[in-house]
């Protein structure tokens, strides 16, 4: 089994919406990944939704790995490890993370 611990970056970017949903994860949530090779900044990028919200991205250094896997059919499993904080609807911690796949 192959596992990466990372976090949810770019949650500030988002809307409001998106960063109240942020509030509601706790450690054991299931985050939905979903591979975006469109992505102008990132051809690995892979949006985190959470409540039917995009809630922001694996960051650029964790995400290869992970996309050559979702793209060969795999799924991973993204879970949260430590919630993130919003502070005055700002980002203050972002969301930690654990994803992992090949069990």
């Amino acid at each position: 089994m192959t596992q990466i611990a990372t976090v949810i970056v770019g949650s500030k970017f988002r809307p409001k919406q998106a960063r109240e949903a942020l509030t509601m994860m706790k450690p054991g949530t299931e985050i939905r990944l979903r591979r975006d090779p469109n992505n102008a900044f990132d051809a690995y990028a892979i949006e985190c939704h959470f409540l039917g919200q995009h809630v922001g991205f694996i960051p650029r250094q964790a995400n290869p790995e992970i996309a050559r896997a979702m793209d060969s059919g795999v799924k991973p499993i993204a879970i949260v490890t430590e919630p993130g904080r919003i502070d005055n609807g700002r980002v203050a911690i972002e969301p930690k993370i654990r994803v992992r796949w090949g069990e």
